[in-house]
């Protein structure tokens, strides 16, 4: 990843006593006009701002009032993110002689020793308002406005990932923005707590920190962006240190056997991606995650995802995407895999977006018979299967980071060496508990190490849409024969299993369900316990009818196997 943009905070930063120096303000020109974005995050107003700081114009957005405005500088537009003042807040401070107090668009401030007096008033009028400190200043907000909420507007409407960009500030209330960002800087006189928390602290101080952060962006670039800001917490070894996937560790390999855990860990790792508002984009071949919480899925039994869908749905800042491609055979999948690596790439490399790319049973797309190269740019990629030595070794070459679950993990990573043509690790935890995994990052030198295998929130279903879409084979499918064993009538998945049952009547439909034959299929074949339970709770009623149970189980099936689909 590289450096996008800059956000910085003014008094204290970019400016000492309202003043930017002549060095600061070459350096932000050198970075503009390098094509990164330049934004600047302050408590002041933009009036204020306008009257002590003439050059506005080097920003792309100005996030004013402590992240309660944003200016556009090329146009002048000011955006209030939030209610303007409270008038009887307002009110109420003059009444008690405070001074000074500045009104903005959204803010009321005013400075110590006058934050008890604050305080009184905003319980004494019940106001849903918050109190930021800074050096000395006393802000009045709306509750959730900070600097972080207002550069994520900013950040929003420039259609530029957080993780992608480099802070910097010195007080208090640069604790949240500098938390969004992919790199967290402090100038050397920034408070102690600030320093505590950041990822760098510059050695010089203001303008001159500043200027040293810009020149660092142009020779290190993504070093700067650190595991805490684009990485996801992995979970922690024996030890209980973090372990991170980084985007600068290179692409990242799950191994294992069937049914070892790679989906459920690609899933818990989707929910840290939402957590972390990382945006990804998944290629589903088995319908594994069709359901994904905080995710839009295209592609079903009844449609074939296209390009033009897909390019639309990935150019859309904020939204997650599942490709659902079970019903496209392998030629169509990889073309549509080139398409996609192709558009990920350009916005990538723009926007900082997607910031994963998953791809689950790689070997389809990434064949050994086949070799794929990643074409450079793309977003850090999560490829699961089951053995590296069907993946092109081009392809396993490029991946950074190896994750081995099952019986046999350290096994994997020997058998991912020698597919890879590297070096195998020495020394590192062997034997697994049954809930971790072993991780190796290659490229850092490191020996693999146990890291305990966290669960996610929500449940997966194995196989998901081959259950209620593919074709389960003639040995699994549900057949309907009848009281008198005239049909031979196979259900491939559920979706046939409820439109069969509708057209081939109510005697066929009491014959099974009474028999236990929908209780036993759902069971031993679809392995879903919870639709075992809706048809064990309503076989113990006599006198239900077959037209009430038919629909019963219909809508249980369709509330737990239907997905969004665009």
């Amino acid at each position: 990843m590289r450096v996008l943009a800059l956000a910085a905070d003014f008094d204290g930063t970019l400016a000492d006593q309202d003043h930017v120096d002549a060095n600061t303000i070459a350096a932000l020109e050198r970075l503009r006009t390098s094509g990164r974005r330049l934004l600047l995050v302050t408590g002041r107003t933009v009036a204020d701002l306008q009257r002590v700081f003439s050059r506005l114009d080097l920003f792309d957005r100005v996030v004013a009032e402590n992240g309660a405005v944003v200016l556009d500088p090329a146009d002048g537009h000011v955006q209030a993110l939030a209610d303007p003042p409270n008038g009887a807040l307002v009110s109420r401070l003059r009444s008690l002689g405070i001074s000074p107090i500045e009104i903005g668009e959204v803010i009321v401030a005013t400075r110590e020793p006058h934050q008890d007096d604050v305080l009184a008033v905003v319980q004494e009028l019940g106001l849903e308002q918050h109190i930021i400190f800074n050096k000395g200043a006393v802000m009045v907000l709306p509750t959730g406005v900070n600097k972080a909420s207002g550069l994520r507007s900013a950040l929003h409407e420039l259609d530029v990932a957080p993780q992608s960009i480099v802070g910097v500030g010195d007080g208090e209330n640069d604790h949240a923005f500098l938390h969004l960002c992919g790199g967290a800087a402090a100038v050397a006189g920034a408070v102690p707590s600030l320093k505590q928390e950041v990822d760098f602290v510059l050695s010089g101080d203001g303008g001159a920190g500043v200027v040293e952060l810009i020149s660092s962006i142009f020779s290190g670039d993504g070093e700067l962006l650190t595991p805490r800001g684009t990485g996801l917490l992995l979970g922690k070894d024996r030890d209980g240190a973090p372990v991170f996937l980084a985007p600068a560790d290179g692409h990242i390999l799950i191994l294992g056997p069937s049914k070892c855990g790679k989906s459920t860990l690609a899933r818990l790792l989707t929910e840290r991606m939402t957590e972390r508002q990382h945006e990804f984009c998944v290629f589903d071949p088995e319908g594994d995650y069709v359901a994904l919480h905080n995710a839009v899925c295209i592609g079903s039994a009844m449609h074939t995802p296209t390009e033009v869908e897909l390019t639309e749905l990935i150019q859309k800042s904020g939204v997650n995407v599942v490709i659902h491609t079970h019903t496209m055979n392998m030629s169509d999948r990889k073309r549509l895999l080139t398409h996609a690596l192709e558009r990920l790439v350009e916005l990538h490399a723009r926007t900082g977006r997607p910031n994963w790319l998953i791809l689950d049973e790689a070997h389809q797309t990434f064949s050994s018979f086949e070799p794929a190269a990643i074409p450079q740019g793309a977003p850090p990629i999560i490829a699961l299967t089951v053995e590296p030595n069907i993946l092109s070794g081009e392809f396993l070459r490029e991946v950074g980071t190896v994750i081995a679950l099952g019986g046999d993990p350290s096994g994997a990573v020997r058998r991912y060496c020698s597919a890879a043509l590297v070096e195998p690790p020495s020394g590192g935890d062997a034997n697994l508990l049954s809930d971790e995994m072993l991780v190796w990052k290659r490229g850092k030198s490191e020996a693999p190490r146990a890291i305990k295998l966290g669960r996610p929130r929500h449940q997966h279903h194995r196989h998901r849409g081959k259950y209620a879409q593919g074709d389960l084979g003639s040995g699994r499918s549900f057949y309907f024969r009848g009281p008198r064993d005239e049909l031979n009538t196979p259900a491939r998945n559920l979706f046939e299993f409820v439109d069969l049952a509708d057209q081939l009547g109510d005697e066929t439909w009491e014959y099974h369900f009474r028999r236990g034959d929908i209780e036993r299929w759902f069971r031993d074949v679809i392995r879903d316990q919870a639709l075992v339970d809706a048809v064990q709770k309503l076989s113990v009623d006599p006198n239900i009818d077959a037209a009430h149970s038919r629909q019963s189980i219909r809508e249980a099936v369709m509330t737990r196997y239907c997905a969004p689909i665009i």
